[in-house]
């Protein structure tokens, strides 16, 4: 197994074509972190950018990146041997490749933990912004929760995952699963996870499928292998 891993870092200020001081680009003054993630066949692709202000914690000193499946119980693989380091005040981007994440229709999560010298976990309250997971899938037709779907509320119906599973319960866009609401049907549901400081994940429903909890199985699936089932 091969993964991949670059960096590219800005530090600040900068002097931009030996111009005069007041050319220099300013210090940042927000803190954030953002993970993104894409996949194709070969595998996902994830950059992690960070900005650095003066006023980090400085007992912020790394960060590890770790994957999971969606819906799968099982402990997340770390896939950084060593923390991405902090660097110093400025922008860094990070890069990475996860050649295991190749199987069509199955969604690989993945997350940041911010660690320190010693690589313990630490709070992310230090960060304006942060988006510290990503999805990464590829294939017409991705099983992104199970369950039944409850009335959350405005603006959107909610996941209530089944009970083995490990989905999240996530809010629900589009009117696929306005039939399913409130009725107590577990059902399967087939679309697109978007991410975003705002307003955190949500999913957003392309096809709903009725199901049964019961027959759901633990190790997820693309739909293509689901439907075989019914």
């Amino acid at each position: 197994m091969t993964r991949r891993l670059w960096a590219l870092s800005l530090v600040l200020p900068l002097i931009l074509f030996a111009l005069p001081a007041k050319a220099q680009v300013e210090p940042p003054t927000v803190n954030a972190l953002v993970l993104n993630a894409s996949g194709d066949p070969v595998g996902a692709s994830l950059t992690l950018e960070v900005t650095v202000a003066e006023d980090l914690d400085p007992a912020i000193q790394g960060f590890d990146i770790y994957r999971r499946v969606l819906g799968d119980c099982g402990s997340p693989v770390r896939l950084t041997d060593e923390p991405l380091p902090r660097g110093a005040v400025g922008f860094h981007q990070y890069f990475l490749d996860d050649p295991v994440a190749t199987e069509p229709g199955v969604v690989y999560a993945y997350g940041v933990e911010v660690v320190d010298a010693d690589r313990n976990p630490l709070s992310v309250t230090g960060f304006h912004v942060y988006v510290g997971i990503a999805y990464a899938y590829w294939g017409d037709a991705v099983v992104v929760g199970a369950g039944k779907v409850v009335g959350g509320g405005p603006p959107y119906p909610q996941l209530d995952p089944c009970a083995d599973s490990c989905f999240h319960p996530w809010w629900i866009e589009g009117d696929a699963v306005t039939p399913y609401v409130d009725t107590g049907q577990d059902v399967l549901i087939i679309g697109q996870i978007y991410c975003s400081d705002f307003e955190g994940c949500f999913l957003r429903a392309e096809t709903v499928v009725p199901t049964d909890c019961a027959v759901v199985p633990a190790e997820p699936r693309s739909w293509g292998a689901l439907k075989s089932q019914y």
